[in-house]
């Protein structure tokens, strides 16, 4: 820490232990709200970031999701399961390699991604209300500056996800696996320790 950060942690009283005690609460919270507002649709936390990444990208393989997302393998091949069953996904085999099946959104995935997309803005809005428009460009200009900072030590480092250089900017497994932030209390934590 430079003397610069040392001044400023000391002006804040604790510093930069508030500073994860404001983080942490902030995850939990939105973690909260944001999955009552899921079970309402009837979507899983976990299912979020694998709707999210074949709305982006379609006909990812269960590797590349696998990847994309710093979950394991076997996490991914259950929680795609359970959307086939549901009929949020299908997959299609590859034409260059019939071993391998490309996984799409199905009209119903399509569909619940759109509600899903308006559900975190209003989320969003709920978040900043009362805030100015400035207040939330320069917020959103500064949690830029916070990721880029843990995606570099990632990058340096053994990331929680456990694979060295692997996280550039996602979350680290255990958030992925709940889908959209944070934390959530022990018994949530048990009970949703899975995705999908």
């Amino acid at each position: 820490m430079d003397k610069e950060q040392a001044a400023t942690a000391e002006e804040g009283g604790e510093g930069y232990f508030l500073f994860h005690m404001i983080v942490s609460q902030v995850m939990r919270l939105y973690f909260q709200r944001s999955y009552v507002l899921l079970e309402r649709m009837r979507l899983h936390p976990g299912q979020v970031p694998v709707i999210m990444a074949l709305s982006r990208d379609e006909g990812l393989s269960q590797r590349e999701l696998s990847e994309r997302l710093t979950v394991r393998p076997s996490t991914i091949a259950v929680t795609l399961r359970r959307m086939e069953k549901n009929g949020l996904v299908y997959r299609i085999p590859d034409q260059k390699d019939q071993r391998v099946s490309r996984v799409y959104l199905s009209e119903k995935g399509q569909t619940l991604f759109e509600r899903m997309r308006e559900m975190l803005e209003d989320l969003g809005q709920e978040c900043m209300a009362g805030f100015t428009g400035e207040e939330i460009r320069v917020l959103k200009q500064l949690m830029n500056r916070i990721r880029e900072n843990l995606a570099q030590l990632c990058d340096e480092d053994s990331p929680p996800c456990g694979d060295p250089g692997r996280c550039n900017g996602e979350l680290p497994r255990k958030t992925e696996a709940h889908g959209i932030a944070g934390q959530a209390s022990s018994q949530e934590e048990k009970r949703h320790a899975e995705i999908g």
